[in-house]
């Protein structure tokens, strides 16, 4: 399943966006920002998609100077989070991966693809496995799929490392306890073994 043949929105979705949030549909301004994408494609954003960007006066006497700003950095942010996120899910519906291999094919730095992968997550358009490595360690592998369909709040979360468990199979990695929720207390085996150790 692909989730969008385009890489950016079309214009009648960001028409609809402007008008959800702000009562007008905005079409001269998405015209405008978008008029070079005839031309150059994707690659249009470098002409209009600015945060700076001047506004022609002929959009101020329609909506005003301050109506049009908002609009046009709302503009900005959809195309962006659209184009990013799309590239991830695109990419994950065939090759499950970890943030480093996410990170490397969208080409943007791993913050930025740990940020898109956990809003992807939390919106309960990917999956998260606890995949554990070397002694004690483990690393998030991301796919795609509807089959799994992971609540926003984590069953557990380790008081020490922040580490959240949304599966049984991620519960796996929290000490036992009988008397605690989930038969799991709110600390990570690996916490657990550096606490005992001190």
């Amino acid at each position: 399943m692909r989730v969008k043949t385009s890489v950016f929105m079309l214009h009648e979705e960001h028409c609809l966006r402007t008008y959800e949030r702000y009562g007008i549909r905005g079409d001269e301004i998405h015209s405008w920002m978008d008029e070079p994408s005839s031309i150059s494609g994707a690659g249009h954003r470098i002409y209009r998609h600015r945060l700076n960007q001047v506004i022609p006066k002929f959009l101020i006497v329609k909506y005003g100077r301050e109506l049009c700003r908002y609009i046009m950095v709302d503009h900005i942010i959809a195309d962006n989070y659209i184009d990013v996120s799309t590239q991830i899910l695109n990419f994950l519906e065939k090759n499950p991966s970890d943030v480093n291999t996410v990170a490397g094919h969208i080409n943007r730095a791993r913050s930025t693809a740990q940020r898109k992968l956990e809003n992807l997550v939390n919106d309960g358009l990917l999956q998260r496995e606890a995949l554990l490595i070397g002694r004690g360690g483990y690393k998030y592998i991301y796919s795609f799929g509807s089959e799994l369909n992971k609540s926003a709040k984590p069953l557990r979360v380790c008081r020490e490392c922040g580490l959240k468990a949304y599966t049984e199979e991620d519960l796996k990695l929290f000490s036992t306890s009988k008397i605690s929720l989930h038969g799991r207390l709110l600390l990570c085996k690996k916490c657990r073994n550096e606490i005992r150790r001190r």
